[in-house]
């Protein structure tokens, strides 16, 4: 498809991938992205309310921007500690 002259548009390149390779090949190559993407989501959510719910309880931080703002920076912090070392290693593989 990339080396043809004409012009293709996203509905002609997604009825040859269907006819040519099966629905199935619209999804190859999804599971790693999200095998990927749910551990880190799920650090970030989870930190993120622990961090608000102990800066409500044991602070005096009661601004509902100041608790965001902490657990947000705290959040990214602790799933970038673990998703960037992994992510190295899968790279050098």
């Amino acid at each position: 498809m990339q080396l043809e002259k004409r012009k293709i548009t996203m509905r002609q390149c997604a009825y040859e991938a269907l006819v040519n390779e099966g629905p199935y090949s619209l999804y190859k190559g999804l599971a790693q992205p999200l095998i990927g993407a749910v551990p880190i989501n799920i650090i970030t959510f989870t930190v993120n309310d622990y961090v608000k719910l102990f800066l409500s309880k044991h602070t005096e931080i009661q601004s509902p921007v100041t608790q965001t703002l902490y657990g947000g920076a705290l959040a990214g912090l602790a799933s970038l500690s673990i998703y960037v070392p992994l992510d190295l290693l899968k790279c050098r593989a």
